[in-house]
Formats: structure tokens, C-alpha cells, sequence
């Protein structure tokens, strides 16, 4: 007969496990200025920041259970400076960076999956831009009677403008100057 085994999830104990478990070489400092301006950018009022007195660096943390909760002061860290962030000189990151850093997971993926469609969004209009050329250049060579052109047009890839982007600029200045060396004669 085998025993009958239980296996619990503690979230304390993998908080724990998995984060900072803050002891007397971590020494939280009142807050400045600068934690204040990040809180409010950032909309998080759980941060902080912290001494550590074994390594002698400042770091930007936030509280994974708040300390007057629970009996056990546990955080995850998002930055670490050399000097405190408050002081002149400190090698503190940008807003925008620490608006990245300090995003939840959700946001960020909210943040990413919006980009991308943006970005599929720009890509069917430049394709759709390179259609609407590509049509215009084939009823143009169309009404010269440049029949092996409108041919050459069908079979090849075509890229326009806004698609081709500075390579196409090249082509058109290459072709421009190769049809400035021919006398045209009308």
C-alpha cells in the first residue's frame, strides 16, 4: 500500500524562495524626491528603495508582500545604482526605461501584442501602396504601347516607394541617371 501524499503550494514559501528575503543588510531608506516622481510615474506605490550594506549599492525594489502584512519583509529588485538615486551624478536609468522595468507582465504583454498589430497594420498599407504603384506603372507602360514591359511588370516583384524605402530611392536615382546619358529623340 502506498502512502498518501499531499503536495501543497505555499505562495509564501515560493515568494520566498524565488525573491529577495530582506535582513539587516538591507537597509530601507526614507523616500526622496526621485521615488516619489517614480511612484507616480510608474503608478506604483510599492516601491522603494534600499541600502545594501554588504555590496554598498542602492536598489529600486518592490515589495512582493508588503511588510505591514506580513511578519517578513520579501521584494524583488528592478535596478541597482552606485550611488544613491536622490544624489546628483547617480547613473539612474531614464523614466521610459524604468516605465519598461517596473511594468507588470500583463502590461508588457498588452504593450507588445498592440505593436505587433501596428506593425502588421503598416506593412498590409505599404503592400497595398506598392499595389496602387505597381497598377499605375503598368497602365502608364500600357498606354506608351511598352508591351514587354507591362510583361516584365506581371512576372517581376515589384516594391514601391513607401515599401522599397531608401533602396528604391537608390533604383529610381540609377535609372534616372542611366536615362539621362540616352538622347531621347521625339
Amino acid at each position: 500500500m502506498t502512502p498518501d501524499i499531499e503536495i501543497v503550494f505555499d505562495p509564501v514559501e515560493e515568494m520566498l524562495f524565488n525573491h529577495l528575503h530582506m535582513n539587516e543588510n538591507h537597509e530601507v531608506l526614507p523616500d526622496g524626491e526621485w521615488i516619489r516622481s517614480v511612484r507616480r510615474r510608474v503608478d506604483r506605490d510599492t516601491l522603494f528603495v534600499y541600502y545594501h550594506h554588504k555590496t554598498n549599492k542602492f536598489v529600486l525594489a518592490d515589495w512582493c508582500f508588503p511588510p505591514n502584512k506580513y511578519s517578513f519583509k520579501a521584494c524583488i529588485e528592478l535596478e541597482v545604482f552606485d550611488i544613491r538615486p536622490d544624489a546628483n551624478g547617480s547613473d539612474r536609468p531614464s523614466m521610459e526605461t524604468l516605465e519598461l522595468r517596473c511594468c507588470y507582465a500583463d502590461e508588457m504583454h498588452k504593450r507588445m501584442r498592440k505593436k505587433l498589430m501596428e506593425a502588421r497594420g503598416l506593412k498590409a498599407s505599404l503592400k497595398a501602396d506598392s499595389a496602387e504603384q505597381r497598377k499605375e506603372a503598368y497602365n502608364w507602360m500600357k498606354s506608351k504601347g511598352m508591351e514587354n514591359a507591362c510583361r516584365t511588370l506581371e512576372c517581376s516583384s515589384f516594391v514601391g516607394e513607401a515599401e522599397g524605402g531608401e533602396r528604391y530611392a537608390e533604383t529610381v536615382d540609377e535609372l534616372q541617371r542611366m536615362a539621362g546619358r540616352r538622347k531621347i529623340y521625339t
